[in-house]
């Protein structure tokens, strides 16, 4: 079996099928693991699951919620590290509608166990939100309803301690 990118979304296959049959196809899909798995199915005569039925991956969402709606230069940054961190926990080719909140809640732990303060916890939180939020408006997530979000509670902050000589500058303003 032989799969070869062509352009962007779209691989080359060539495959014997189960009858003996060499197979020539265009196969529509993101990453060319995804196009490989395909060509399995259809070589064992299968019907391969369509990208749109099997939904989008974790991976795509998160590209896709990058471009319409990270788009400024400060947020896109930031957004740009917790995406990847997402993309790692969850893996880059797990279906968005397969993230339960128990996938959510053990990734908390994980992360927890990883000494990442709440503040950071709540960021990765958001944004996965947010792309859930943002993947009911598209046909092809298979997200019918987002897993419930928990928020961790973050400390107050630092506590400054004011020196000497900023409380005798403060007095003598007054």
């Amino acid at each position: 079996m032989k799969v070869e990118y062509v352009t962007k979304g779209q691989y080359k296959a060539d495959f014997r099928d189960a009858m003996g049959r060499r197979v020539r196809i265009t196969i529509a899909a993101d990453t060319k693991k995804l196009a490989i798995s395909q060509a399995k199915l259809l070589a064992k005569g299968e019907v391969a699951n369509d990208y749109n039925a099997r939904g989008i991956t974790v991976y795509n969402a998160m590209r896709r919620a990058d471009k319409e709606h990270y788009s400024n230069g400060k947020t896109k940054r930031s957004t740009a590290v917790n995406m990847r961190q997402l993309e790692c926990q969850f893996g880059k080719d797990t279906l968005l509608k397969d993230i339960t909140r128990e996938t959510v809640m053990d990734a908390i732990e994980d992360w927890k166990g990883d000494d990442k303060s709440p503040a950071t916890i709540n960021r990765r939180l958001s944004l996965l939100s947010k792309v859930f939020r943002l993947s009911m408006d598209w046909s092809d997530s298979g997200v019918k309803v987002p897993p419930k979000m928990p928020k961790l509670k973050e400390s107050k902050g630092k506590t400054r301690v004011i020196t000497m000589e900023e409380e005798l500058e403060i007095s003598t303003l007054l």
